[in-house]
């Protein structure tokens, strides 16, 4: 049970800073993120 949450919790995670680099690399969100 815990191996599977940390699983989860790491993949979460991973998706998360996936996101956000994706979206710095986007001009157009980039300068909402940076004014």
């Amino acid at each position: 049970m815990a191996r599977a949450t940390n699983r989860r919790a790491l993949g979460d995670l991973g998706n998360l800073i996936g996101g956000l680099s994706d979206r710095s690399s986007m001009p157009q969100n980039s300068k909402q993120f940076n004014p």
